[in-house]
Order: C-alpha cells, then structure tokens, then sequence
C-alpha cells in the first residue's frame, strides 16, 4: 500500500511539472484566482506580404484643353473735328511771312485751349476794347496765368510779339498739358505767322497728316516749308485719332 501512494505522489509530481513547463515565460499574475481568466499575452506574428492582386485600373479623367480668351475687338477709329485756331484776311491770302502781334499769338493758344468752348471773362487790360475780338481770349489767359501785361496795366495788343515773349508762354502752356514735345525760340526776333502755327501744332499735338484738307489760300503754295502746319492750323477738317 506504501508503495502504491508513494507511486501516486510521484506521478502527481511528474504531471504538475509537465504543466508548468507549458505555461510560456512571458506570462504574468494578474491578481486574479481564476485560472481560466488568466491573460497570457501571445508572441506577435510577423506581418504577411501582400500577395501580388491585379487591381482594378481606373481610366485618368479627360485633360481639357485651355479655352484661349476671344480675341479683344480692335478700338474702332476715333474721328476728331479740328477747329481753326487762326485765319487768313479778307483778300484770301494767308500772309505766312507776316509777324505775329501779341493778341493774336494770345487768341490762337486760348481757341487751342478752348477747343470750340467760349469764355466769358474779359481781360483786365486797359487799352483791349471790351468789344475786341481778342478781349476774351486774352481775358482767359490772363485767368490762367499765362499771359501777363505790362507795368503800366497795358497789353499792347497790336505790339509783335518777340520769340521770349512767345517762349514764356509756351513753357506755362506745357505745364498746363504736360506735352510731351517741347520747343524753344532761341532769339528775340519776331515770329512770322508760319512759325507760330507751326511750334503750336506741334505743341498740341496737332499732326493731320492723314486729313484731306484743301488749300484755301491764293499766295500759299504747297512748295511752301510750313504748307501742312498752316493747312492744319487755318482749315476746318477731320482728323482719324491714332
């Protein structure tokens, strides 16, 4: 009878320490008596490639062209009536070698600056009758700071003007319109007619090359140095702006 307990005992002893070696080292307590809620954490596995899968290809959405913006509608032409800002006298010449007196130099920048406008002020000075036709003209140009008379309250009028007088106010002038294009007299000569309509037109700017303009004046030939500028400057005519 000893014999068979002993031998019990043993094999008892032989089962409990197969158990134990079954139980994995990593495994830890947690508290619990309950054998059957003991958490024995699993070694990780290794993650698996991804077998090679033929997915399905999708079709890239359509790349649509840019759209070019319509073509800008060309600026139609500009017509622009230019008025004359000086005339010829009564016999139906122009008289271009003629030198330019004061009020008249005065009456052709001030139509110029006008264009077709009228100004009701009258000039200040004492020998420009109120009925002249240059009174008003010259009433503007004083208002604008561009003419100025003498110390004794006169214009002198009917007086040629002198190219430093006529430089004087082309300088206000271009200061007043910021033209691009400057021009100078370089002595104290008079200016003729011709010189005076030709520094204009090129201070305003005033260049009808494309205009149709006929010649209404019997001692002006188309020989002449100043043909155009005096056409451009006598003529009523259409000019296309550019």
């Amino acid at each position: 009878m000893k014999f068979l307990k002993y031998k019990k005992v043993v094999a008892t002893l032989i089962l409990g320490a197969l158990a134990i070696t079954q139980v994995p080292a990593y495994a830890y307590e947690t508290g619990c008596d309950d054998e059957e809620n003991l958490y024995v954490p699993q070694p990780s596995q290794p993650d698996k490639e991804c077998p090679d899968i033929n997915w399905p290809s999708f079709p890239k959405p359509p790349v649509c062209p840019e759209v070019p913006e319509p073509p800008t509608k060309p600026e139609e032409p500009k017509e622009i009536k230019h008025l004359p800002y000086i005339v010829g006298y009564e016999d139906g010449t122009f008289r271009a070698e003629r030198a330019v007196t004061r009020e008249e130099f005065a009456t052709m920048v001030a139509r110029l600056l006008l264009e077709g406008n009228e100004h009701g002020d009258l000039s200040s000075f004492e020998d420009i009758r109120p009925n002249r036709y240059s009174n008003a003209y010259v009433g503007y140009l004083e208002s604008l700071g561009i003419v100025s008379g003498y110390a004794d309250g006169t214009f002198r009028p009917f007086d040629a003007i002198t190219k430093n007088e006529a430089q004087s106010m082309v300088e206000k002038i271009q200061q007043i319109r910021k033209t691009r294009k400057v021009v100078t007299f370089n002595s104290d000569n008079t200016i003729s007619r011709a010189e005076a309509v030709t520094a204009l037109n090129s201070i305003f700017e005033r260049d009808c090359s494309d205009a149709e303009i006929q010649n209404q004046f019997s001692d002006l030939e188309s020989t002449h140095w100043a043909y155009n500028d005096i056409l451009f400057a006598a003529v009523e005519h259409t000019h296309i702006e550019k």
